[in-house]
């Protein structure tokens, strides 16, 4: 009620909307990211009509969309239809979610409306249906929709045709998958040219194409200056190549070079060699991390828990595990993988003392979630591999 009375207060001064508007706007997005999605509607509700500009609807459709909540961003939507305020960006933000919970059907129905609109779309657009085919693989109309892209220079760029290379790699035709690449690489600009040879590598090693990772590594390396998400996509890709010297020299080298740390590396690193069964060395990366005084977060000790958890030194999996819950934020919605193995073996052996104590501790921080239980049920029936236990490490997110 005090957050309204103050909204309600504030709206009332003279030019004092638009401004506020855009600020509620942004406050309604940080509230749906740090306190989910009930707290973003509550605050919303809050809200008086007079602030609920186009801004904020767009920032509670967002809001519907990344927690794929379909009926409510479509509810939404439609408000907005009737408000007058459905723009393109609001098209886009529909389209996206339709493409990523793959109906097809519901997406066409926007390019119809939007055509039937005369709203044109833009390049972001385009790479949204692109996306939507190429994840299919609808070979067919991914390739239609990139001949009336490359038609129009401001429709096509180089992520356009990063799209279209996984589309064909789906489809198993790694040469029409090289031939997009070519021109991939011949769009990365200046200002992009890092984030796009660094998805450019990443496509070489899933394709197994060696020289041509390597290749790319080199325009990186000859960069001003080379980041952390540079190595990190070296070193992913040389794990798909299954070149581990390679991937431990460039970690040496990232080492040697004192790049400015970033934890997702070594996590990257102690991930790999836990998969491979090579846990002394994973154990040694831990241990110069403590060392030189640089903090391991949850992720890292989770990956060692998980190493030991799938190569049977259990008793070591719960005391990692341990340190993975007490380095986890809340906040960031951790996914702890290890944590059902771990109790698993603690009630087999009769110790249900500190398997509940466990589950306590996972309670107490909010770290259940859907990924979790997956990793359970996967685990328990024996039914995936070891590289599915492990979470990626974003490329755009801090460790």
């Amino acid at each position: 009620m005090r957050t309204s009375r103050k909204l309600s207060s504030i709206s009332g001064q003279s030019g004092a909307s638009t401004m506020l508007s855009k600020d509620v706007a942004v406050r309604l997005d940080l509230i749906s990211k740090a306190r989910g999605l009930e707290a973003a509607e509550e605050y919303f509700a809050s809200i008086p009509d007079t602030l609920r500009a186009s801004c904020v609807y767009i920032a509670l459709l967002n809001c519907y969309a990344d927690a794929k909540s379909l009926i409510k961003a479509e509810d939404t939507m439609q408000k907005m239809r009737d408000l007058g305020n459905a723009d393109l960006v609001t098209y886009n933000v529909m389209m996206n979610l339709y493409a990523k919970m793959g109906d097809l059907k519901k997406l066409h129905s926007v390019v119809q409306e939007m055509e039937d609109k005369g709203i044109a779309g833009n390049a972001f657009s385009y790479t949204i249906r692109l996306n939507a085919y190429a994840s299919v693989p609808d070979i067919k109309e991914m390739e239609k929709l990139l001949m009336k892209m490359e038609e129009d220079p401001l429709l096509i760029e180089w992520n356009g045709y990063a799209v279209a290379a996984k589309g064909y790699m789906r489809a198993g035709d790694v040469e029409k998958a090289s031939e997009v690449l070519n021109k991939c690489e011949h769009l990365s600009k200046e200002k992009n040219a890092r984030l796009a040879n660094e998805v450019i590598l990443s496509l070489y090693a899933s394709m197994g194409k060696k020289n041509d990772v390597y290749r790319i590594w080199n325009k990186l390396k000859n960069r001003r200056k080379v980041c952390s998400s540079s190595y990190l996509s070296m070193i992913s890709g040389l794990e798909k190549l299954d070149d581990i010297d390679g991937a431990e020299k460039i970690f040496a080298e990232c080492e040697a070079k004192e790049v400015y740390f970033d934890i997702r590396i070594p996590n990257l690193l102690i991930a790999i060699y836990c998969r491979k069964g090579q846990l002394g060395k994973a154990e040694s990366i831990m241990e110069r991390l403590l060392e030189s005084g640089k903090r391991p977060n949850y992720r890292t000790w989770d990956h060692l828990a998980l190493g030991y958890c799938l190569h049977h030194q259990t008793e070591k999996a719960v005391e990692t595990l341990k340190k993975a819950i007490f380095a986890s934020d809340p906040l960031q919605k951790p996914n702890i993988h290890s944590w059902p193995s771990c109790v698993d073996y603690l009630q087999s052996n009769g110790d249900t003392e500190r398997a509940e104590e466990i589950k306590k501790w996972l309670e107490e921080r909010g770290l259940f979630s859907a990924e979790c239980e997956r990793s359970d049920n996967c685990i328990r029936n024996g039914n995936c591999g070891s590289e599915e236990l492990y979470e990626t490490e974003e490329l755009e997110e801090t460790g």
